[in-house]
C-alpha cells in the first residue's frame, strides 16, 4: 500500500546541513533496546532547480516513513511518499486484471517460443485468462508457460523507494542529510562472569550483541547504543526479525565511549561496524578482570508452606558497581552467564541470570543457580485464627525451617520469610530475626560442615 506523508504531518525537517557523514557509506546508527534504531546518512542527490521530484532507494523496508527528516540548504519538502518492496508476481498480476498481457508458451521438445495476447480475468492461486474466447488457467508453477508484462504499474516498486516532491533554490548535485527510525534493529547486553571463590572476585566481560533484522546491509557504520527504556507508541512495536546468521565474536580494541543523554546512557562503539542483513554480531562493551563480589546462599518462602522434600537454596553473587570495587561503569540490562573451573582447570557453566540496568554506584544481586549440598525443609507446625469475635482479626502460625549443609565447610544461609504484609510480628523464635522490609523477616543461619540447624518462629499477622 502506498503511504503518502505530507510535510505538516510527518517529521520532515528543513534546516542547514548537519554533521558530516558518520560512516564511509554515509550511515550512522543509534540502536535501541526496543527492536528499532535511528539511521542517519548523507547522500549526494541530483536536485532540480525549483519544483521537482527526488527518488531515493537503498532503504530498509522496515523504515518508518512518518519519522523521516531531510536536511539540505535551500530545499523545502512539499510531500513525501514511501513504497515498500511490493513487486511480486501476484501483486503485478492483480494490477493487470481486465488488461491485456502476453502469454508465452515454450515447446518442450524444441525450445521454440510462441507469444499471443490474452486478457487477465482473475488472480487466485494462478491466473485465469481469456484466450481467443476460451477461458484458460496458468498455474504459478507452470514450466512451459509464463506471462510477460510490458510495464510496471504505478504504485509497485522493485525495492523500497522514498519519493520526495521538493522545491530547491539551486539545482545540481548537493549533499542531503537523511535520518529516520527503522524497525528490525536491536541490541542487548550479554555478560560472561567467571567467579573465583578463593579470591572473592568476579571477572566480568560484557558484550553488546547487535542484530540486523532489516532488508539492508550497514557497512562501516558508526554505531551508538542507547541503554534505557525509551517510550514508543505500541502501534510501532513490531516484533524484530530474528537474525539467522551468526558472526564470530569479535572484540573491539577499546571499550565504547559512554555518556548520559537525558535519562539514558549512550555508548559509542570505537570502531566502524559492518552489520549485514540477518546478521548477529558481538562487540566488547565493558571488561573488568577483578570485581570484588560476595557469594551467598538464599532461601525465600512466601507465606506459611510445608514441603515434603528439602528444597535446594539459591546460590547468589552480589557486587557493588563502583570504581573502588573494580568496576564503576553503567551496566545495561542483559544476561550474565557464570562460569567456574573444576580441579582440572576446565571451565564449567554454572548458570545464568538477568541483570537490570545497573548505574554506577548501584548494586547487582544475581542468582547463579541452585546449591546441590545446601537445602531447607520448611514445615508449618500450627496455624490458628485469633480474636474470632469483636476486634481486629489476627492469624498466628508457627514454622520450622530445617537447614542442612552437606558441604565440607560451614555455610551461612540467608533465610527469608516473605508474604507477611500489613501488621505483623514474630512473637517467638529460636534465633533473632531481622526485619528486612515491610513484607519480609530474615534469619542469617550459620550451619556447620556436614551439619544441620532448625530455625523455629511464630508469626502473628493482622488478617
Amino acid at each position: 500500500m502506498k503511504r503518502v506523508l505530507h510535510a505538516a504531518a510527518s517529521m520532515v525537517a528543513l534546516a542547514g546541513l548537519g554533521a558530516p557523514a558518520l560512516a564511509a557509506d554515509g550511515a550512522g546508527l543509534t540502536i535501541y533496546n526496543g527492536g528499532f534504531g535511528m539511521v542517519r546518512e548523507t547522500r549526494t542527490v541530483d536536485l532540480p532547480q525549483g519544483a521537482g521530484t527526488v527518488t531515493l532507494t537503498g532503504l530498509p523496508a522496515e523504515m518508518r516513513p512518518e519519522t523521516v527528516a531531510i536536511r539540505a540548504d535551500g530545499v523545502s519538502v512539499l510531500e513525501a511518499s514511501f513504497l515498500p518492496e511490493t513487486l511480486t508476481p501476484n501483486e503485478l498480476a492483480e494490477r493487470f486484471v481486465g488488461k491485456t498481457v502476453t502469454l508465452v508458451r515454450v515447446n518442450p521438445a524444441t525450445g521454440a517460443e510462441t507469444r499471443e495476447p490474452v486478457e487477465v480475468l482473475a488472480v487466485n492461486d494462478g491466473l485465469v485468462i481469456r484466450n481467443h474466447g476460451q477461458i484458460e488457467t496458468v498455474r504459478p508453477d507452470g514450466t512451459f508457460t509464463r506471462i510477460a508484462y510490458n510495464s510496471v504499474p504505478e504504485g509497485l516498486a522493485a525495492e523500497p523507494t522514498l519519493t520526495l516532491k521538493v522545491n530547491s533554490r539551486a539545482g545540481g548535485a548537493k549533499p542531503v542529510g537523511l535520518s529516520y527510525l527503522a524497525n528490525g534493529l536491536g541490541w542487548r547486553a550479554d555478560y560472561v562472569g567467571t567467579y573465583d571463590e578463593a579470591r572473592g572476585v568476579l571477572s566480568l566481560q560484557g558484550w553488546a550483541t547487535l542484530e540486523n533484522g532489516t532488508t539492508v546491509d550497514f557497512r562501516d557504520a558508526r554505531v551508538q547504543l542507547m541503554a534505557g527504556d525509551v517510550n514508543v507508541e505500541r502501534r510501532y512495536a513490531r516484533p524484530m526479525a530474528m537474525a539467522k546468521a551468526a558472526d564470530a565474536m569479535s572484540r573491539a580494541e577499546f571499550e565504547p565511549a559512554q555518556e548520559s543523554v537525558g535519562d539514558y546512557h549512550l555508548y559509542t562503539l570505537p570502531q566502524p561496524v559492518t552489520l549485514l542483513r540477518g546478521q548477529t554480531k558481538q562487540v566488547s562493551l565493558v571488561s573488568s578482570a577483578a570485581v570484588k563480589a560476595q557469594r551467598s546462599y538464599r532461601f525465600e518462602l512466601w507465606g506459611p508452606q510445608s514441603f515434603e522434600q528439602p528444597q535446594n537454596v539459591e546460590v547468589r553473587v552480589a557486587f557493588d558497581n563502583t570504581k573502588g570495587n573494580g568496576l564503576g561503569k553503567p551496566l545495561p540490562m542483559g544476561t550474565v552467564r557464570f562460569y567456574g573451573q573444576d580441579k582440572a582447570g576446565n571451565s564449567q557453566f554454572l548458570g545464568e541470570a538477568g541483570i537490570p540496568h545497573t548505574p554506577e554506584g548501584g548494586e547487582a544481586d544475581l542468582t547463579m543457580g541452585k546449591a546441590f549440598d545446601v537445602t531447607v525443609k520448611p514445615t508449618v507446625l500450627s496455624q490458628q485464627v485469633l480474636n474470632r469475635g469483636e476486634g481486629p482479626r489476627h492469624v498466628e502460625w508457627a514454622m520450622a525451617y530445617e537447614v542442612k549443609n552437606a558441604k565440607d565447610q560451614a555455610v551461612t544461609v540467608d533465610l527469608r520469610q516473605s508474604g507477611l504484609g500489613g501488621e505483623w510480628e514474630v512473637t517467638e523464635e529460636s534465633q533473632k530475626h531481622e526485619r528486612l522490609d515491610a513484607d519480609t523477616a530474615r534469619w542469617l543461619v550459620k550451619v556447620p560442615a556436614k551439619g544441620a540447624v532448625t530455625v523455629k518462629a511464630t508469626v502473628r499477622q493482622r488478617g
